[in-house]
């Protein structure tokens, strides 16, 4: 009996022995063991900027991942956030608890977020329970695009300007082609990006140096757009930026060293500046557009126009003809003729006298400078030698004195019947309204009673009106752009006070000049209107760049804009 039941101790001894050899040991892990978790980490903080190719660590608590690498990748999976994915061969095992997932991501969101990491139960050895999450918190950005220059652009100095795109929160592609392909610009017509444009200089900056063939007279925004293809992992709204730029009108000055006259009109050279533009580059193109107009006879030789600089050109006139009367040269140049220019041809003129020759030709005593015409040249010419004794041409009544007597003469000569004699520009420039108001009191002063007396008293009367503006008015500062210096015109219709003030694009201060109490008048030549030599209150000359300058006269007060391009 004692042996039977050693025996039967010995079975149940064994039995014991093989059930927890195959169950006992998983059976008291699992009275061990909780319930199982995963927690989420990251190294750095995860944006959006940062999101695509971040490793997130995914470690298991309380059990063990399978063994099969292919069971866990099917298992594992992330949502949250639209646009990021696992890629095919993610997660990776790194241990029986660990777990790493190099994440991808193309998309787009501006608020913060949260990612949420889901293992299933084909992911985890022996475990059939509920699938585990984990989140990261992913903090949202805006991006966007900042369109820079180094200096303000304006109409002139458009082509070939290079533009800086910076990109913020997100990296450019980095292909150059898919960069080209989808950045644009907009805003201004004849403005565009060159094929091998723009050059991506870093992950967030790409310039691009553009090119300009239009034309445009009023201040313009230029718009860049960057779309979805050029920005890395981006599938959002296109971004834009914008830049303004500085309008200004095209025009062309036509001047000559001498007055011309029909007898000095062949050979003459007229010189043709550009105003805000500059002439092409090739002579040919020049040559083909620019023409002359208004006198039968009057040609451009086929070596005609010379281009002297990037603004001035010279024409050396041909002429064999005829005409009876003063006539007007109406010079006109082509689109063809001015860089990157494609508006409407521009035009000046210039006045051209007519010179009668007789074989022994009879002169009037008041026509002092013997060209055959008594005129306001002639008014000049005794003007200009107001005060002097002796002999003289200009002494017209034999006096040995130059005085308003021989004024009055010249003017009373200039017709019979009170309407007013032709004015020609040239010599008006010469004359002022002082000058007039001074000569008008001292023939009013005198007792001249003859007709032709009242005649010269009547067009220095009709003088002193066209020589006094109807308004006073502020006019464009020439040259524009300059280097270094600039004459600035104005009108004044009546005596004032006048100052000047030149502020930089900011409101600074940057010059006062001030002209105390002057007559009204023009003061529009070189040698009346305002001059600034292009630096400061200390001397020192300012920066290229836009400037202001405003006008105050009484109670007037006008301002425009000058441009300094070094």
């Amino acid at each position: 009996m004692k042996a039977q039941v050693i025996k039967q101790k010995r079975i149940l001894f064994i039995l014991v022995t093989v059930l927890i050899a195959a169950f006992g040991v998983q059976g008291l892990s699992y009275a061990q063991e909780g319930n199982p978790t995963i927690t989420a980490s990251v190294e750095v903080p995860l944006t959006e900027a940062t999101l695509h190719e971040s490793v997130v660590t995914i470690t298991l608590s309380n059990r063990k991942f399978a063994s099969s690498i292919f069971d866990i990748r099917d298992g594992v999976s992330v949502s949250g956030i639209d646009g990021v994915t696992i890629p095919t061969f993610e997660p990776k095992r790194q241990n029986d608890t660990v777990i790493t997932i190099e994440l991808e991501f193309n998309g787009d969101f501006d608020t913060d977020a949260i990612l949420t990491f889901t293992v299933g139960v084909d992911a985890i050895a022996d475990y059939n329970g509920e699938a585990l999450t984990a989140q990261v918190p992913v903090t949202g950005s805006q991006e966007s695009i900042i369109a820079t220059t180094t200096n303000p652009l304006t109409e002139v100095t458009l082509h070939e300007s290079v533009v800086t795109i910076t990109l913020q929160n997100r990296t450019f592609a980095s292909s150059s082609f898919d960069i080209r392909d989808a950045v644009s610009v907009s805003g201004i017509d004849g403005v565009t990006i060159p094929t091998f444009e723009p050059d991506r200089e870093s992950d967030t900056v790409i310039t691009i140096e553009l090119e300009f063939n239009g034309d445009f007279d009023t201040d313009a925004i230029l718009t860049f757009t960057v779309v979805e293809d050029a920005i890395a992992d981006y599938n959002g709204e296109a971004l834009t930026a914008q830049v303004p730029v500085t309008g200004s009108q095209e025009s062309i000055i036509a001047t000559t060293t001498n007055p011309l006259t029909e007898v000095t009109l062949h050979e003459s050279v007229v010189t043709i500046t550009l105003q805000n533009r500059k002439f092409a580059r090739s002579t040919f193109d020049i040559r083909d557009a620019v023409s002359v107009s208004g006198i039968d006879g009057v040609t451009i030789p086929w070596h005609s126009p010379d281009r002297e600089s990037d603004t001035v050109i010279t024409i050396e006139l041909e002429f064999n003809g005829d005409f009876d009367t003063d006539a007007v040269l109406t010079f006109t140049v082509g689109a063809d003729a001015i860089a990157n220019y494609n508006g409407e041809a521009l035009t000046a003129e210039v006045s051209v006298t007519l010179v009668e020759i007789t074989e022994t030709p009879v002169y009037l005593k008041e026509d002092v400078n013997r060209d055959g015409d008594v005129n306001i040249l002639d008014l000049v010419s005794v003007a200009n030698n107001f005060g002097k004794s002796g002999e003289s041409v200009a002494d017209v009544n034999g006096d040995n004195t130059v005085n308003i007597l021989d004024l009055v003469a010249v003017a009373g000569a200039f017709g019979k019947t009170p309407s007013a004699p032709a004015l020609r520009a040239q010599a008006l420039s010469t004359l002022t309204a002082a000058d007039v108001r001074l000569w008008l009191s001292q023939a009013e002063s005198l007792p001249l009673t003859d007709a032709t007396s009242q005649r010269g008293i009547l067009f220095l009367q009709q003088l002193l009106a066209a020589l006094t503006p109807k308004k006073t008015t502020l006019l464009p500062n020439f040259p524009n752009p300059f280097n270094p210096e600039t004459w600035i015109p104005y009108h004044l219709a009546k005596d004032a006070d006048v100052t000047l003030h030149i502020y930089s694009m900011n409101g600074t201060l940057v010059r006062k000049l001030t002209f105390g109490h002057q007559a009204a008048g023009v003061y529009q030549s070189r040698s009346r209107a305002a001059y600034w030599d292009g630096k400061n209150e200390f001397g020192e000359p300012v920066a290229s760049g836009v400037y202001f300058y405003t006008l105050t006269a009484g109670d007037f007060t006008a301002t425009r804009k000058m441009l300094i391009r070094k």
